[in-house]
C-alpha cells in the first residue's frame, strides 16, 4: 500500500473511533447529583393544622434520620412542604410541585379532600401520591399512582353501625362536616345501619369553621335519640359540639366519626365530657419495639402530638421510609414504583406490619375504644 492509503485508513479509525465515543461514551447516562425532591401537602393553617404540623413533623424526623445516615443512594433527601388547607387548594399545591419544583412524588394529601384534589393532576403527570391520613372510601383505587397506608373508613363506620345495633340503639342522630372524608364516611354508616333496621332519626350537617352548632343540636335533641353518632374532621368542631351538646342538655351516648376522640387534646380540654365515648380506630401497639421507639423520639423532640391520634404520627413518619426503599429499589421510575406499592407485604414500620392490596390500600384491624376516666381504653 501507498503511504496516502495508509493515512486514509488512519483518519477513517480516528472518525470511526471518535464517532463511537460520541455514542456510547459522551451520551451515556450519567449518574444523578443532587438532592432527591419530594414533594408535600398537607394542612399546614387553619383549624387542620392540629394535625398538619404534627403530621409535617413526623415527616421533617424521618427526613432528617434518612439524612444523617447518608441519604438514598448516596443523595440528600429534600421534602418541599405545600399547604393543602384540608381542601381544594392541595390542586394548585400540586401543580407548583410538578411544574416548578419538578417533584416525581408528592407524600400527602392529609386530608381526603387534599387528596381527592390533587390526584387529578398528579396522575395525568404519572406523579406518585401516596397518602398517610386520608380515608375517604372514594380513594381506594382511584389511580394506579395514588396508595395509602392509612385506611379506607369504609370499615370502622360499617363496624359502628354494627356496633350500635348490637348495643340495642335504634334510633340515632348524626351531624356530619361537609368535607369529602365526613360525608363519605357517614354514608358508609348510614347505608349499614339502615340496612341492620335501624333509624336516622335527625341528620344535620355543618360546612368546616361553623363555630355554632346549637340549632342542628336541638333539632338532634328534640328526636330524642339512642345515640349521637358525631363525624366532624377537625378537633376544634368536635370539641365545639360536644360543650355544645352539655350546654342545651343533650346527654345521651356518644360516638365518634374519626380517631380525634383519642387525640391529645380533647382528652385534656373535655374529658368529662368525653366519658362514655365510643370510637374505632386501627390498632396500633405502643409498646412494640419500633412503635415505642418513634413515639420516644418523636415526644422527645416536639413534646407532644398535639391534635393528632398516635396511629396517624406513626403512618406520617412510615411514608417517608416506604417512599425511601421504593426509590432504592426501583429508581425514580413511578410506573415502577407504582407497581412496588402495590406489591409491598409485611412491611415494618411505626405503625406495625404493613401491606397494601392491589386497591392501593392498607389491610389493617381496628379496635373499638371508649374514654374511661380521661383515658383511652379497649371497649369490652
Amino acid at each position: 500500500m501507498t503511504g496516502k492509503i495508509w493515512t486514509w485508513i488512519a483518519v477513517a479509525i480516528v472518525v470511526i473511533g471518535g464517532g463511537w465515543w460520541l455514542l456510547s461514551g459522551s451520551s451515556a447516562p450519567k449518574a444523578e447529583a443532587g438532592p432527591i425532591k419530594v414533594g408535600f401537602i398537607g394542612p399546614l393553617t387553619g383549624d387542620a393544622a392540629s394535625y398538619g404540623i404534627p403530621f409535617q413533623n413526623a415527616v421533617k424526623m424521618a427526613t432528617d434520620e434518612i439524612n444523617a445516615s447518608g441519604g438514598i443512594n448516596g443523595r440528600q433527601l429534600q421534602i418541599i412542604y405545600e399547604d393543602g388547607k384540608c381542601g381544594t387548594a392541595a390542586a394548585s399545591a400540586a401543580q407548583k410541585l410538578i411544574s416548578i419544583d419538578h417533584v416525581q412524588i408528592i407524600i400527602g394529601g392529609f386530608c381526603s379532600g387534599e387528596s381527592l384534589a390533587a390526584e387529578p393532576i398528579t396522575t395525568a403527570n404519572k406523579v406518585i401520591l401516596f397518602s398517610p391520613g386520608s380515608s375517604s372510601p372514594k380513594l381506594t383505587g382511584i389511580s394506579k399512582y395514588f396508595d395509602r397506608n392509612y385506611p379506607s373508613d369504609s370499615l370502622p363506620a360499617i363496624k359502628i353501625a354494627q356496633l350500635m345495633t348490637q348495643k340495642g340503639l335504634k334510633n340515632v342522630g348524626v351531624i356530619t362536616e361537609t368535607s369529602d372524608a365526613a360525608v363519605a364516611l357517614r354514608q358508609a354508616f348510614v347505608d349499614e345501619f339502615q340496612k341492620l333496621g335501624g333509624n336516622l332519626i335527625a341528620d344535620e350537617s355543618f360546612t368546616t369553621g361553623t363555630t355554632d352548632f346549637r340549632s342542628a343540636l336541638t333539632k338532634i335533641k328534640s328526636a330524642n335519640p339512642d345515640a349521637v353518632y358525631v363525624i366532624g374532621q377537625t378537633p376544634a368542631s368536635d370539641e365545639l359540639i360536644i360543650k355544645q351538646m352539655d350546654d342545651i342538655g343533650l346527654k345521651t351516648q356518644l360516638f365518634g366519626g374519626f380517631e380525634l376522640f383519642g387525640g391529645e387534646k380533647m382528652l385534656q380540654d373535655i374529658p368529662n365530657l368525653l366519658e362514655g365515648a365510643i370510637y374505632m380506630e386501627p390498632s396500633l401497639d405502643e409498646t412494640a419495639t419500633t412503635t415505642k421507639s418513634f413515639i420516644d423520639k418523636y415526644t422527645a423532640q416536639y413534646k407532644t402530638f398535639g391534635g393528632l391520634p398516635t396511629i396517624y404520627a406513626a403512618t406520617s413518619y412510615d411514608a417517608v421510609y416506604i417512599i425511601k426503599d421504593m426509590i432504592e429499589q426501583y429508581g425514580m421510575n413511578t410506573d415502577v414504583i407504582a407497581q412496588g406499592l402495590r406489591q409491598l407485604k409485611d412491611w415494618h414500620g411505626a405503625e406495625g406490619t404493613l401491606t397494601i392490596d392491589q386497591n392501593g390500600d392498607p389491610q389493617f384491624q381496628y379496635a373499638v375504644r371508649v374514654i374511661h376516666n380521661g383515658k383511652v381504653e379497649n371497649l369490652k
